[in-house]
């Protein structure tokens, strides 16, 4: 199980909030959950319907710092698509990864 945080609303659910770090572990304590696994949104590019216009995470990399920086709390977990960087086996993520560290 995992769970997201950032803007994750669409036009068709404007009236939804965005999950900030700090409402998503005020939840997790409300249900009596210790850990949740952090899932950026998302996975590829081809999957934005309403960009994060708004989000205070904005991309992958600064939603796995959001995580990195409650660990009493949050597992920062990582998804990379092939589908970035020319969609080959050969995609280089070393970027990716790089900038997560």
């Amino acid at each position: 199980m995992h769970t997201h945080i950032g803007d994750l609303r669409s036009p068709r659910n404007l009236h939804r909030k965005p999950v900030t770090v700090e409402n998503l572990i005020a939840r997790l304590n409300e249900e009596g959950v210790d850990l949740a696994v952090v899932l950026p949104w998302p996975p590829c590019p081809e999957a934005v319907e309403f960009p994060s216009l708004f989000s205070e995470y904005p991309d992958i990399v600064s939603q796995i710092h959001a995580a990195l920086r409650h660990p009493d709390h949050l597992i920062p977990f990582g998804n990379a698509d092939p589908r970035w960087r020319g969609n080959s086996a050969s995609t280089d993520f070393s970027w990716l990864r790089a900038a997560t560290l």
